[in-house]
């Protein structure tokens, strides 16, 4: 009797553990089962926000493609090595290449070959001072060589790294050949194209300087129309500059292209 007692009382012990035992591992299933709630809510809420990142990712992707592509200038992305790893429409059409030859493509490689060594110090004043610019002439895909005014500003990564440059290059012929067109303006008579007083002036005096250290001599002639004054009042002025340019016209053929005709006055040339 006195062991069936002890037996008794040690299993009654070993339930009383075992009721314990189980207790507390309910306890701890509840806290588990209520953490993977929490983290399946946060996963949840996770996988909710990289969704929503990837949206806006995605669009502000879509924004700024829209933008490159509503660029009016030629767009470009480079290396290190100054060779294209992006660009948008205007550029490929402009050089009219696939996309398997501009992809690494020299970046200098599209510039005419005179342009060639501005272009490579270009490219190092870029990445030596964070940004540059220049202006020179791209090779169009028929050929022709366009004046462009190119810009570049460096690329950095997020550990401040620089890994490329970009920028955009603008057509900038119409001002090009405004200021040539100036300058022909400052330079040259508008109805007969000959060389002006200032222009002539210059002339003479290389032509002084020439004779004076060769030890030649030179001619200097007054010319003007007679009675010219006479065709304006009767026949007009349209008349009178028919027959300025005419007569520019003769006095070009009498002389040698070494030589200079100027008009610096109405009727009045000095060859």
């Amino acid at each position: 009797v006195h062991e069936l007692n002890e037996l008794a009382h040690d299993i009654n012990n070993m339930a009383q553990q075992l009721a314990e035992d189980r207790e507390s591992l309910e306890q701890r299933i509840q806290i588990a089962t209520h953490d993977l709630r929490e983290k399946k809510e946060e996963a949840e809420q996770a996988h909710r926000d990289m969704l929503e990142l990837n949206e806006k990712l995605s669009f502000a992707l879509n924004e700024l493609e829209t933008i490159i592509e509503a660029n009016p200038d030629l767009l470009y992305v480079c290396n290190t090595q100054g060779q294209l790893i992006k660009w948008n429409t205007n550029l490929k059409n402009f050089f009219g290449l696939p996309q398997s030859h501009l992809i690494n493509k020299e970046v200098r490689e599209l510039f005419s070959e005179a342009d060639q060594p501005g272009i490579t110090e270009w490219l190092r004043e870029i990445f030596h001072s964070g940004s540059s610019m220049i202006e020179a002439r791209c090779i169009k895909h028929d050929g022709t060589l366009v004046f462009y005014l190119c810009n570049g500003v460096v690329l950095k990564n997020l550990a401040g790294e620089i890994i490329g440059f970009t920028g955009t290059a603008r057509d900038i012929t119409e001002r090009i050949e405004a200021a040539e067109r100036m300058r022909h303006m400052a330079h040259y008579d508008p109805l007969t194209d000959l060389p002006n007083r200032a222009l002539f002036s210059d002339r003479l005096r290389q032509a002084l300087a020439l004779a004076d250290r060769n030890h030649n001599r030179m001619a200097l002639m007054f010319i003007d129309l007679d009675r010219f004054k006479d065709i304006n009042d009767t026949l007009g002025h349209h008349v009178g500059d028919l027959l300025l340019q005419e007569a520019t016209r003769l006095m070009l053929g009498c002389v040698r292209e070494s030589d200079t005709v100027a008009r610096i006055g109405g009727d009045e040339f000095i060859v």
